[in-house]
């Protein structure tokens, strides 16, 4: 009895640590196309940029059926928009721990809809709740690859600051 409560004990631990590895793995690329995805300069991409960006996807969502992938990116890529979506408040409690930073990157399903959510970074984690639970009303127009819907992710840098303060 107690060799298979051991080998269960280490197959949760591999398991945790495999988890924690592969978000850290996703973290680290994420964070190396922090500069490219934080310029909102970029309205048209080169098949090298969208390449990169294809990767930095499937490395944070790699169980995602449909996302774009590193191929795709000489077809014609329209990336999604935001069109309804409000601004994050946070409670009176929490204005203490401002500024906060968060990078965040949401999953958009074809209907533009965000179905996941990934904590890239965070100043401070207790506003990560907060602002996910923010993002999952926010409505996109979807992506576009070749004119049809498709799934994408988009990596969204959260400045959060008092109200009337310049950060």
């Amino acid at each position: 009895m107690r060799y298979i409560i051991f080998f269960i004990i280490s197959i949760s631990i591999s398991s945790q640590a495999i988890a924690e590895r592969d978000i850290g793995s996703a973290r680290a690329i994420a964070n190396e196309y922090k500069e490219w995805y934080e310029n909102r300069l970029i309205t048209a991409p080169t098949v090298e940029q969208l390449q990169d960006y294809f990767e930095v996807a499937q490395a944070i969502f790699p169980n995602t059926l449909n996302l774009p992938v590193q191929e795709d990116a000489k077809k014609q890529w329209t990336p999604p928009k935001l069109t309804v979506g409000k601004q994050v408040k946070f409670p009176n409690e929490l204005r203490f721990y401002l500024p906060a930073e968060l990078d965040v990157a949401i999953l958009i399903d074809e209907n533009g809809s965000p179905i996941d959510t990934f904590v890239i970074n965070s100043s401070n984690e207790k506003f990560n709740d907060l602002v996910i639970s923010n993002i999952r009303s926010w409505q996109f127009k979807a992506a576009l690859l070749d004119g049809h819907p498709s799934k994408s992710v988009l990596l969204v840098p959260f400045h959060l600051v008092l109200p009337g303060s310049i950060n």
